[in-house]
Parts: structure tokens; sequence; C-alpha cells
């Protein structure tokens, strides 16, 4: 199982959801910024990424990974209209508005459930 990086600014959240991920045996890198997750990424190969969009850089970073990236991609963002920009500017990448659960993220992955399953 590939490990998942989770890019979030709310570190309350942040750290449920890593728990969560991890009680189930899943490898999560949490870090709160678009910087650390480009240091992350450069360190090594991720089967998903999960980034809040409102983020500082997170359009970018979502754009370069959804283009270049094996890893699955998705967005997230208390705001449906601004993950509804996001996916018109990013097709190939799944939404998620928050607040969720792990369950809800094995939802939005579908046939790749299996990363985080």
């Amino acid at each position: 199982m590939s490990p998942l990086l989770l890019i979030d600014g709310d570190q309350n959240f942040r750290q449920a959801l890593a728990i969560a991920l991890r009680l189930d045996g899943h490898a999560v890198s949490a870090v709160p910024s678009v910087e650390a997750a480009e240091r992350e990424l450069a360190s090594g190969e991720f089967g998903c990424c999960v980034i809040d969009v409102r983020l500082a850089g997170a359009a970018g970073l979502l754009g370069r990974m959804a283009r270049s990236s094996r890893a699955c991609v998705v967005a997230t963002a208390f705001d449906p209209d601004l993950l509804a920009e996001t996916l018109a500017r990013h097709p190939e990448v799944a939404a998620l508005e928050k607040p969720f659960r792990v369950e809800d993220l094995r939802a939005v992955l579908g046939p790749r459930a299996s990363i985080v399953a």
C-alpha cells in the first residue's frame, strides 16, 4: 500500500484524519503547507495526495501533481463553489468537501480506494 500525503493547514483536521488513517494501518505524512509538501514529495513516492485548495500555492501544486504524478490527487475545501472551480480547472482530480471521514475519502477514490483501504 502506497503512503498518503495529507496537505492541510487546519491542524486539528489534519491530525484527526492522519490518526484515523494510521489506525487503519496506513502510512501517512501530514503537513501544514505546500512548502512542506514539496519537501515530502521530493523525498518519496505517494499513492495519494489530499490537498486543501485554500492553502497558498495549492493551485500550482495541484496542477503539477495532476499532470505529472502517478498518485491520485484529491482536492478538499469547506467551500463547494471553490471545489467546483478547482474541478473545472483540473478535471483529472477528485474533490471532497470538508468535513469528511476516511470512509468518504474511500468513496471518492472509487477503484483506487485500495490506497486507503
